[in-house]
């Protein structure tokens, strides 16, 4: 895991130099803002996770602090 900003801590999984899955754990329930360059899905809990996209190539989504949610490409 890595912190982030101390907000969050971001584990990511690796496949064939590909994302396969990240997971965030959220230790403030900040705002998250995440940089794609491929259409991504967010999950909490199995939960698909409403998101917001800011440009091209940028989500973002509310979490809850305590909760982990995690990042798949679709």
């Amino acid at each position: 895991m890595v912190p982030l900003k101390w907000a969050f801590e971001v584990d990511i999984e690796w496949s064939d130099n590909n994302l396969n899955k990240a997971s965030i754990y959220s230790m403030k329930g900040k705002l998250c803002r995440v940089y794609s360059e491929s259409p991504l899905k967010v999950e909490r809990n199995g939960i698909e996770v409403s998101l917001t996209t800011i440009d091209e190539n940028i989500i973002e989504f509310i979490t809850e602090a305590g909760n982990t949610y995690t990042i798949y490409i679709e």
